[in-house]
C-alpha cells in the first residue's frame, strides 16, 4: 500500500475485564478500506500507523 493512495485512519478502541483492543480503518482513494485489529493496551502497530501518517500529512 502506497501512502499517496490512503485518504484518512479512522480508529476504534475497546476494552473489556479480559482483553484490550483497537480496530483500525485505513481508508483508500478509490479503494475498499483496509481494516484490521491490534490487541493489546497500546500496540506497537497503531503507534507506527499514526507516526506515518503524521510523516506523510494524513489527518
Amino acid at each position: 500500500m502506497a501512502w499517496s493512495e490512503v485518504t484518512e485512519l479512522n480508529r476504534l478502541s475497546g476494552a473489556s475485564v479480559f482483553m484490550t483492543f483497537h480496530r483500525v480503518e485505513i481508508a483508500r482513494h478509490g479503494l475498499r478500506p483496509l481494516a484490521f485489529l491490534a490487541p493489546g493496551v497500546k500496540p506497537p502497530l497503531v503507534e507506527a500507523l499514526l507516526n506515518q501518517l503524521a510523516k506523510n500529512g494524513i489527518r
